[in-house]
């Protein structure tokens, strides 16, 4: 049972139908009849006495017990049996200095008071049951409410449990696979070219990760210039340049080391652009103008839940270091310059304060003079393409 389902559980008879039912149960017939069967064994038993001289009268008593303990219908049903059996034992009869108006008031004032105590008392007991009623069925749908909880919190419990048997017990990257699996023979020969880097990246990516899409980047002062991808690209293509402004390449510059959304501040710092980035740096043997330098970015974009863990990002940079010396050449080629790790701060959440003074400075500026920068400084043709 599910917590939208609460409202269709099944309610008392006298809250379905909205009044409570005419006749009185069956435990006030048995009490009507034990009472007044009482009240007539004494009578029986005692035939000096008439019961209709005795004050209060003795059917008062079980009018009120029935009526202050079952409600209205059950108050009016003793209190007809109490003037059926008056009528059957007789009225007294009228004196000669009696009028027929204090004669009828005289025979008909009791039985008018059992009536009228009868509605007027049972009418409170109606409405305490009714009140009754509601909380029985209140605490009711909370225990089930309360069940449906524990239940969905123990299988909630089971599925962590499953999941965290999963997670230990996954197979990651093995770094000493992945360096295997790259053969750096193979790639020093293969990756002094484009279509080689290319080559090389798709075939230790399906290696290492199979059906994960992953991207290849070159790195200068400019930005991120799409070099290879590995795995099916998106419907709306892979992006072909990341500008220098943009979160991704201040994270990826500004760190200098691999990020992951498995950590809170890899997660702010790659805003949804992927999974895992890795800096490709140069080495101590690399050329001296080259050295410790930022020369691209491995971008993994999409991989098996299963297959992504915390060693995932050692196996990149092993993957980044193999690839090194090919983007070396291929911006030494190129003429492009790569980028000092310390260029670029890391991009950090932004305030908003910070985010309002900086609308209202814009407001204050000339914006004819901005798009004309704007447009001169990027060119939206070169933002995304479509492999």
């Amino acid at each position: 049972m599910t917590l939208a389902s609460q409202s269709q559980l099944p309610l008392p008879a006298p809250l379905r139908s909205g009044h409570f039912p005419v006749l009185p149960p069956f435990s006030a017939l048995i009490e009507i009849i034990v009472l007044f069967g009482l009240i007539a064994g004494a009578d029986w038993l005692h035939p000096g006495i008439d019961i209709a001289d005795i004050r209060p009268h003795p059917f008062w008593a079980p009018v009120l017990l029935l009526s202050l303990q079952y409600g209205t219908a059950s108050g009016l049903l003793a209190a007809g049996v109490a003037i059926a059996i008056t009528a059957f034992n007789g009225f007294p009869e009228q004196s000669t200095s009696e009028t027929y108006f204090a004669y009828f008031l005289k025979i008909w004032i009791e039985p008018i008071l059992w009536v009228g105590a009868a509605v007027l008392l049972g009418q409170f007991r109606m409405r305490q049951i009714a009140r009754k009623e509601a909380l029985v069925t209140q605490i009711t749908e909370l225990a089930h409410q309360h069940a449906t909880i524990s239940d969905y919190a123990t299988k909630l419990r089971i599925h962590c449990t499953s999941l965290e048997r999963q997670i230990a017990g996954r197979s990651e990257p093995n770094i000493l696979l992945v360096l295997e699996a790259l053969n750096a023979a193979t790639l020093a020969n293969t990756t002094d070219k484009v279509g080689g880097i290319a080559e090389a990246f798709s075939r230790v990516i399906a290696l290492v990760l199979p059906g994960a899409r992953a991207t290849l980047y070159t790195a200068d002062t400019t930005g991120f210039r799409l070099t290879a991808v590995a795995g099916t690209p998106p419907e709306g293509g892979t992006r072909a340049w990341i500008s220098t402004t943009d979160p991704l390449y201040r994270a990826v510059v500004g760190e200098a080391h691999g990020i992951s959304v498995l950590t809170k501040a890899g997660e702010l710092m790659l805003a949804g652009a992927g999974l895992a980035a890795v800096p490709v740096r140069t080495t101590a043997a690399a050329r001296s103008a080259l050295d410790n330098k930022i020369v691209g970015m491995l971008l993994i974009e999409e991989i098996d839940p299963a297959a992504f863990g915390r060693a995932v990002l050692p196996a990149l940079e092993a993957i980044a270091h193999a690839l090194a010396p090919g983007m070396e050449s291929l911006l030494l080629q190129n003429g492009q310059t790569a980028v000092t790790p310390s260029a670029q701060p890391a991009s950090q959440p932004e305030s908003s304060g910070r985010r309002l003074l900086r609308h209202l400075r814009w407001f204050g500026r000339d914006r004819s003079r901005d798009n004309n920068a704007d447009d001169d400084a990027v060119d939206p043709t070169k933002s995304r393409v479509t492999i």
